[in-house]
């Protein structure tokens, strides 16, 4: 049988990626990140419940929810790269 690459590499046969939370919780990390965001460019952090609320949207739909209404473009783009 050949190796791909990958196996060759690193000797993975199945790499598998959890999208939806199934194997991995990861909720509690986004809350998080999303706090260093908001703190980072001085914005009150949102409510642990309102971040829970926006997983699955876009980085930009979901910054669009969570910061006060008169954020500048500019700061939603700075969230945005702190977040990531």
């Amino acid at each position: 049988m050949k190796l791909t690459l990958v196996e060759r590499l690193h000797g993975f046969r199945l790499i598998i990626f959890d999208m939806d939370g199934t194997l991995v919780d990861s909720q509690h990390h986004i809350v998080s990140a999303m706090g260093e965001a908001f703190a980072g460019v001085g914005l009150p952090l949102p409510d642990a419940e309102a971040v829970r609320q926006i997983v699955g949207l876009t980085l930009e739909d979901a910054f669009l929810r969570l910061a006060p209404a008169d954020t500048p473009l500019s700061v939603h783009q700075e969230l945005q790269v702190r977040f990531k």
